[in-house]
């Protein structure tokens, strides 16, 4: 062992020692005395990245003098703050989570420490400890909050609940949290709830009303943070570009990607790499598509989003299907399932299984792309998924119209048209009619004609060219381009 080995050895021991020679009350004087020095010195900005250390000193040193509680709060949120801005969210839920059991912090504050947990715990995919910690935010802000704080609490146990497949009770939530929020005067809290709803009632077939609930959330941008306007204008993009609107919802993320990039946000980033790399994908640009979906796997890697980094592989993967790289697609929407089940989000992982069965479906494996599909399905149905039901069924109808079951074929397609027509998934709906029109045969020009005009409103070019060649193979006439 060389001298300094030796060196730091025996002062690590040494130190220990005079330490354990110390009594209780001497050691929490001194513990006191590095808190107090330290809080002297440096500003809150300089004191962040060691908040969380310091925060374990006051703690220790509370037994000298009880006016350390307040200090010990203090640098714990500083380091929660600081914890969350580095992306170490279980380090950042932990010092959240003693805030929350601090006998010395007020009810409200407590409140939202539990919001704040349960919040960034969903972005983990740990939906049920989320939920705990934001049911405790709730009750805790009924008690001691005004009205903005228990509007901000229903709305995030509602985004919470919307992860578990709880649709109806979400939506219930925030419906209340909107009309708290505008009780409150706060439109900053105004447009986070609006825009919470927005989302929630796109997911349940109500464009319209969604639309809305966008447009208001976005419109009161000078009362939101920067980032929180941001969220909103990406799902306010993507909505539009699912609806058909393609310039104004590319002008829309357009916005955001410059947005993004004055931020420097890793999740911001993340986000934005993941939605952008969906609509190239949609419109054919497999290249582009997949050079964001990179981007956004290694942000998510950054962020700790475990969730977002496995959407973003899965993505990957599908592509793999297109380009004909079956085995490579199928290893890695494998690999993408398991990581999806351990993270427990039933809606991602009945997507990944709806895309290995179409691996399947595309090798001529109909017997496992049938099994693939049937459990997607399920699942999906059990968590209320009815839009990914649609695209669920879409595929089991291509699997039965390439097996001869006709009349199988027929039920899949209309029940996922049931599902998605007019709800903003026009190209799932193009789907489902492209495959009616080749069953109904040459009198099938209406319900052709109606799946290329879907497919050319969301800029889908792939299923336009593939749905077209079909239907001149089948004898479908169809006029197109339209006059």
């Amino acid at each position: 062992m060389d001298a300094e080995a030796v060196y730091l050895f025996r002062h690590a021991v040494l130190r220990d020692a005079a330490y354990q020679l110390q009594t209780p009350r001497e050691r929490a004087r001194l513990h006191g005395v590095i808190v107090d020095l330290c809080l002297e010195i440096f500003d809150d900005r300089a004191l962040a990245p060691f908040a969380s250390e310091l925060a374990d000193h006051a703690s220790v040193a509370v037994a000298h003098d009880s006016c350390f509680a307040q200090a010990e709060l203090r640098l714990l949120k500083a380091g929660s703050d600081h914890e969350l801005g580095q992306f170490s969210i279980e380090r950042a839920v932990s010092l959240l989570d003693r805030i929350a059991a601090h006998p010395a912090a007020p009810t409200a504050e407590k409140a939202e420490a539990l919001r704040l947990a349960g919040v960034n715990l969903v972005e983990l995919g740990r939906v049920r400890q989320s939920r705990e910690r934001l049911e405790q935010a709730v009750e805790l802000a009924s008690m001691g909050g005004d009205a903005a704080q228990r509007a901000r609490a229903l709305s995030s146990l509602a985004s919470c609940l919307r992860e578990a497949s709880e649709r109806g009770t979400a939506l219930e939530l925030n419906r209340r949290a909107l009309a708290l929020a505008q009780e409150s005067g706060d439109k900053g809290i105004e447009a986070t709830v609006r825009g919470h709803l927005a989302l929630h009632l796109e997911e349940s077939n109500q464009p319209e009303e969604a639309s809305q609930h966008y447009q208001q959330a976005l419109a009161l941008r000078d009362a939101d943070s920067t980032r929180m306007y941001l969220g909103r204008l990406l799902n306010y993009g993507v909505y539009l570009c699912r609806n058909g609107q393609l310039e104004a919802g590319r002008a829309h993320l357009r916005e955001a990607a410059e947005l993004a990039a004055t931020l420097g946000n890793t999740m911001s980033s993340c986000l934005m790499a993941v939605h952008m790399g969906n609509q190239a994908y949609t419109e054919g640009d497999l290249d582009t598509a997949e050079h964001l979906w990179h981007r956004g796997a290694e942000f998510a890697r950054k962020a700790g989003n475990a969730r977002l980094e496995c959407a973003s592989f899965a993505n990957l993967a599908t592509l793999q299907r297109q380009r004909g790289n079956l085995d490579a697609a199928e290893a890695g929407l494998k690999a993408a399932l398991d990581k999806s089940r351990e993270i427990g989000l039933h809606a991602d992982t009945g997507s990944i299984l709806c895309n290995l069965g179409l691996v399947y479906l595309a090798a001529g494996r109909y017997a496992e792309a049938e099994v693939a599909l049937s459990d997607a399905r399920d699942l999906l149905r059990g968590a209320s998924e009815n839009r990914l039901v649609g695209q669920v069924l879409t595929g089991l109808g291509n699997l039965y119209s390439q097996t001869d079951r006709r009349a199988e074929a027929l039920q899949a397609y209309t029940e996922a048209h049931a599902l998605v027509a007019g709800g903003g998934e026009i190209v799932v709906e193009g789907r489902c009619l492209s495959g009616l029109a080749l069953l109904q045969g040459p009198d099938a020009s209406t319900h052709a004609r109606k799946a290329l005009e879907l497919f050319r409103q969301a800029g889908a070019s792939r299923d336009l060219q593939s749905s077209l060649d079909k239907f001149r193979a089948a004898g479908i006439e169809v006029e197109w381009p339209p006059e």
